[in-house]
């Protein structure tokens, strides 16, 4: 049977989200969004999960039957999702059913959709956002159901909003947790898309304890009206550092393809390479210190590298991967920040792949005798971080001379070992190493 063409309806905001379409829509209607996506063709899953994987893109029989529903256009329907971003990040073109021999290599360690996704830093599932965007343009429209769910705040190496000059929040500040709580451990669209309170699109929908412990209830907390985030503890030129950077993201976030007849001219710096050049720095901390552009981005990326320790130590169900957050970006903004602009710099400071391979190696030893041995092999030998290098022959970046205790890089010997080597306590030949190498580039 065909379904009837909403009465009501609206318009996409510019940059919007589906799941930010379907929460305006939703409170519109005066229905739960579950209801809505489904009237809209969308499954549900008995209203308790709508499918993470349309984030990137609905089906083609989908984006139909949702298009003539809603009565948008099929490129407004496309638009919604992350798909659109595809030519200049090209991590997301990857799908589970073609994964990239990196992530099949690592295939049985992914538990989830969100695992898979975030460990390529494709997509963020659960949102960072901006009050003030949120809070509108001060239109009717936007006045009633609030501001765009921008769609570009989903991608990990969005950190900031260069229009209100702030970094994003990634966490309701009342209840303290992300905004896309999974449902039974399995990543969705919208958290509590099934509930029956009418939530407005701006506010939080993670289940609280209810008065005395009673039910639970949704938090509710409107995101608009929060304080912006305090930057007391980071200096005024790192927080300008950190807004030029995001501003130079968008700019190659914005960028047209390349034209078949330009494919061969050179190529600059690509997301890719950020993520690379990121994921090494952050497996082989505190080896690349000396890198980051200063005390206070160091510090950040000290504390991402203490709470990766922690998650790591915490027991994880057996369908989730021990290392899976090491893939991932860091969730806090500033961190996450802080990371790829010292990524930037290596990648800057290094005028051909020689340099850049100078600049590498140490870290890649660093990180293959520090890091676990199955969290670091695939980014060490990635073809993208082997072809800025020059050495896209195949070779791996970490080769042990004769004498080299190669023995820790084994994972049966490993298993009591830290992911990461602690400041403090002996110094490590690899960390000796590293030293004496960064010393003599300076």
């Amino acid at each position: 049977m065909q379904r009837r063409v909403l009465a009501r309806s609206l318009e996409p905001l510019p940059e919007e989200s589906l799941p930010g379409f379907l929460l305006r829509l939703a409170y519109r209607l005066h229905l739960s969004p579950a209801r809505v996506a489904r009237l809209c063709g969308i499954e549900t899953n008995g209203q308790r999960r709508l499918a993470a994987d349309h984030l990137l893109e609905l089906p083609s029989d989908t984006a139909a039957e949702f298009a003539r529903v809603t009565g948008l256009s099929a490129l407004e329907v496309q638009n919604l999702g992350l798909r659109r971003y595809t030519e200049n990040v090209p991590a997301l073109q990857t799908m589970r059913g073609n994964a990239s021999p990196q992530s099949a290599s690592r295939q049985g360690m992914f538990g989830s959709i969100s695992q898979f996704y975030e460990s390529n830093w494709a997509v963020n599932l659960s949102s960072r956002f901006c009050p003030q965007c949120l809070a509108g343009d001060g239109s009717p429209v936007q006045g009633t159901y609030g501001g765009s769910w921008s769609l570009r705040w989903h991608l990990p190496f969005v950190f900031a909003c260069t229009i209100h000059h702030r970094l994003l929040h990634s966490r309701c500040p009342s209840c303290g947790s992300s905004l896309a709580r999974s449902y039974k451990r399995r990543a969705t669209l919208i958290t509590q898309p099934g509930s029956s309170h009418i939530l407005h699109p701006l506010q939080c929908r993670n289940l609280v304890a209810g008065p005395n412990a009673g039910k639970p209830r949704p938090c509710g907390a409107r995101l608009e009206q929060i304080e912006p985030r305090n930057l007391a503890a980071l200096p005024e030129e790192d927080h300008e550092r950190l807004i030029e950077l995001q501003r130079r993201l968008d700019a190659m976030l914005s960028l047209r393809p390349a034209k078949n007849e330009d494919k061969q001219r050179p190529r600059g710096l690509s997301f890719q390479d950020l993520v690379h050049v990121a994921q090494l720095i952050k497996l082989s901390w505190p080896a690349g210190s000396n890198l980051a552009p200063s005390d206070a981005l160091a510090s950040l990326i000290d504390n991402h590298a203490d709470s990766l320790h922690v998650e790591l130590r915490t027991p994880q169900p057996r369908t989730t991967s021990r290392f899976s957050v090491l893939w991932a970006a860091p969730d806090d903004s500033a961190q996450c920040g802080a990371l790829l602009l010292t990524a930037e710099a290596v990648l800057s400071e290094a005028d051909s792949p020689a340099q850049l391979r100078a600049l590498i190696r140490p870290m890649a030893r660093f990180a293959f005798e520090h890091a676990p041995a199955s969290a670091c092999r695939s980014i060490l030998q990635s073809p993208g971080l082997l072809t800025s290098t020059g050495t896209g022959d195949g070779a791996p970046l970490a080769r042990f001379p004769r004498g080299w205790p190669v023995g820790v890089c084994q994972p049966a010997r490993r298993r009591s070992g830290l992911p990461f080597h602690r400041r403090g306590g002996s110094r490590p030949p690899a960390e000796e190493l590293v030293r004496r190498t960064l010393h003599g580039l300076r």
